[in-house]
């Protein structure tokens, strides 16, 4: 069994992560020492495609996310290929969903009060992830 609580704090972990390979990569930065610019550099990659798939689970990670999706907002258009545009809004949905699910989960305000639902229900969650939730398949 799947401990939920643990769960929701995984990104949150990530994010540490993060810190410690944004620091590093600073510290490479200054030092001149390319190879470990860009070790750091392909590291933090990794860790914001790894993140979007985990739920937020603390005021920070949520702020990552903020920070990540208007990151990938920021640089729409500057992908090389077909693929890695895909790969990125793919990315963005997942942020926008997890943030999404933090707020209702936190809030206790749920998308059908205010019908935003209209902009994705919570049927459609499931579809960021790459798959549909069993409940909702028909």
């Amino acid at each position: 069994m799947v401990n939920e609580k643990q769960t929701f704090h995984v990104a949150t972990q990530i994010l540490r992560q993060f810190h410690r390979a944004a620091k590093a990569h600073d510290v490479a930065e200054a030092s001149g020492d390319d190879r470990a610019e860009r070790v750091q550099s392909a590291r933090i990659d990794a860790l914001r495609e790894e993140v979007s798939f985990h739920p937020v689970g603390s005021p920070e990670a949520a702020l990552y996310f903020a920070q990540l999706l208007r990151g990938d907002i920021d640089q729409v258009g500057d992908d090389e290929s077909e693929f890695d545009a895909q790969a990125r809004l793919d990315r963005m949905e997942r942020l926008a969903v997890g943030l999404v699910q933090y707020l209702e989960r936190t809030s206790g305000i749920d998308r059908t009060d205010w019908r935003l639902d209209w902009y994705g229900g919570k049927e459609c969650d499931a579809r960021a992830y790459g798959s549909v939730s069993p409940v909702f398949a028909a």
